[in-house]
């Protein structure tokens, strides 16, 4: 298992509509938040490499939206999907429905969300069974091998 290097090539790629705001120092800087989200060592739960650049690039593209100023305008800081929007003295609401405080987060943008319906099987509990012991006490532990007295 290795460890991603952020390539600035294949994030444009991806985000062609993001690579003319944001240029390669900026999304380097936002590739190394990324990695306090998705842990980027061979301890990841994502274990294949092409996968978890994939990840990481929605989060580089995630947190790029959320902050980047992209065609002259500054984020908009809301969270949520627009629920109603007027024009005349600008009136919008926005809902984030019955999400967790991390989903909202992640929802924000489509790349966050994107993410966060990508990493659902990750954010599951693994149980990993012990080893299972046997108390009889004329099993010597032999295979099926027993003793008596």
């Amino acid at each position: 298992m290795a460890v991603v290097v952020f390539s600035y090539s294949d994030w444009a790629l991806d985000f062609p509509l993001l690579a003319p705001w944001v240029d390669e120092a900026q999304t380097t800087r936002y590739f190394l938040r990324a990695e306090l989200i998705l842990n980027n060592t061979d301890c990841s739960p994502v274990t294949d490499a092409g996968q978890r650049s994939l990840l990481l690039n929605m989060l580089v593209a995630h947190i790029a939206l959320l902050n980047a100023v992209i065609n002259g305008t500054l984020p908009s800081g809301l969270i949520g999907r627009v629920t109603e929007a007027t024009e005349g003295s600008v009136k919008v609401s926005v809902d984030a429905g019955a999400m967790s405080g991390s989903a909202a987060w992640f929802a924000q943008t489509t790349p966050g969300y994107e993410y966060w319906l990508a990493v659902a099987g990750y954010r599951n509990m693994r149980y990993v069974p012990g080893p299972v012991r046997n108390f009889e006490p004329f099993y010597n532990g032999n295979h099926g091998a027993w003793r008596r007295s």
